[in-house]
């Protein structure tokens, strides 16, 4: 792996929990601004997503928008009051799938794209990178696992 990609769902209704319309023109914007950023066209992408009917709706927007072929569902990768944030597992999960593609996508929530980016570079990268609290809706972390460099998109 050399990039990781943390990004955060967009915009959704609390009727349901489903992408708005909004929220996927948010998740088009962002496809393109991470097509352009980490220079994607080529590579092999793997794209993991929590489970959270948003999140789903967002990867579906984003594995379209960027043509990957497949994305893999995971229930932990959901943090909110009724799902409870496990950073070790999402790292663990993380280190095992680095192998399987140039770009690691993870769509998920506030508290692990918070958080992630992160540890992941702490514990894997052996380098420090700024906390950013309460990244928006449709907004990613890129973590370049060559230098230890990060971005933040939106």
């Amino acid at each position: 792996m050399k990039i990781l990609l943390v990004c955060r769902h967009g915009d959704y209704s609390s009727d349901g929990g489903r992408l708005t319309d909004y929220g996927r023109i948010q998740i088009r914007n962002l496809a393109d601004n991470l097509r352009t950023t980490c220079s994607l066209d080529g590579k092999r992408i793997l794209l993991l997503t929590s489970t959270a009917p948003r999140a789903m709706d967002s990867a579906e927007v984003l594995k379209a928008c960027l043509a990957i072929p497949f994305l893999e569902p995971w229930e932990f990768l959901w943090s909110d009051r009724d799902h409870r944030q496990n950073n070790g597992k999402v790292l663990s999960l993380i280190k095992k799938k680095a192998d399987e593609a140039d770009v690691l996508i993870l769509m998920s929530h506030l508290e692990y794209c918070e958080d992630i980016p992160v540890e992941f570079a702490r514990q894997v990268l052996n380098v420090g990178i700024k906390y950013i609290r309460g990244p928006g809706k449709a907004s990613a972390r890129i973590v370049f696992c060559e230098n230890g460099a990060n971005q933040f998109v939106e």
